[in-house]
């Protein structure tokens, strides 16, 4: 930058000498402003921790599905029609395709803030698709069980368990800093011990008599639930990859200090223009 600036104050004044301390004045004030500007943009209207904010706005996309998950799949059993948490979840329905715009435009920004970020991108880009996912499968469940469904004396047990564990990991993943396990075992085992529950039932013939349309409604709230639980699964071991994800400079930095020290043709040519700019400047000045 100090020799461009010395470039357009010399090439500025080879026609009169006189105007050289105007010219490099003009010249000092532009680059003040730009770094006055640079530095109000970056730290104001956007700032330079798009990690940071990433973060931040995941975990909050991710705790309001998570409410509207665990608020509809626990309507499957409640015997109120309505609910005063309705209009809120229809809030958060809404405001989410915000919240995944601001997603989006951090990965673009993040990609030009630091080579750590862009390293990342593909896990981040997976996380995002798969909270967009889990979103979709949450809006889905809203299915409610007629109060003399044969369905809670059968299952009632085994499916809130199954509720509770997803809301727990729900909540692990909003509020722990950094996940250090990939899988959550107790939500794994609470969701086979209801598919268990549901084939004994089945091959007990318990479902037989089962209103045809209640039988769907449970096997699309069920099929939800183990979608999200896959999605939460797959969100939970990409907060795990970027917590553990090795630092791609380091590695890059201790190949090049093993390296022996070499001077390139690149810093003997930009060492030359440096020189013959030295040289030549103050005799136009």
């Amino acid at each position: 930058l100090t020799a461009l600036t010395m470039l357009v104050v010399v090439g500025n004044t080879m026609t009169d000498h006189t105007r050289a301390w105007d010219i490099g004045l003009n010249r000092f004030l532009e680059i003040t402003l730009g770094i006055m500007v640079s530095t109000a943009v970056t730290s104001v209207l956007w700032p330079r921790y798009a990690r940071l904010e990433f973060r931040r706005q995941f975990r909050d996309a991710l705790s309001e599905a998570g409410r509207i998950a665990v608020e509809r799949s626990r309507r499957l059993l409640a015997c109120e029609e309505k609910s005063d948490a309705d209009r809120e979840m229809a809030a958060m329905e809404t405001r989410f395709a915000e919240r995944m715009n601001k997603l989006r435009l951090l990965i673009r920004f993040g990609q030009r803030e630091s080579q750590y970020f862009r390293a990342r991108v593909p896990i981040r880009r997976r996380a995002i698709g798969e909270l967009g996912a889990l979103f979709e499968a949450a809006v889905s469940l809203g299915q409610r069980l007629p109060k003399q469904s044969r369905y809670r004396s059968l299952v009632a047990d085994e499916l809130h368990e199954f509720h509770e564990r997803l809301a727990q990991e729900f909540i692990a993943l909003i509020t722990t800093p950094a996940i250090t396990d990939p899988e959550n075992a107790a939500l794994q085992a609470a969701a086979d011990r209801c598919d268990a529950r549901l084939l004994e039932v089945r091959d007990q013939g318990a479902t037989r008599d089962i209103p045809t349309q209640e039988a769907m409604d449970f096997s699309a709230h069920f099929t939800a639930l183990r979608d999200i639980a896959a999605r939460l699964k797959a969100i939970r071991a990409c907060m795990h990859a970027l917590h553990f994800a090795p630092d791609p400079i380091t590695p890059r930095a201790a190949e090049k200090s093993s390296e022996p020290f070499r001077i390139t043709t690149s810093w003997l040519r930009n060492a030359l223009k440096a020189a013959i700019t030295a040289t030549l400047a103050p005799s136009y000045l």
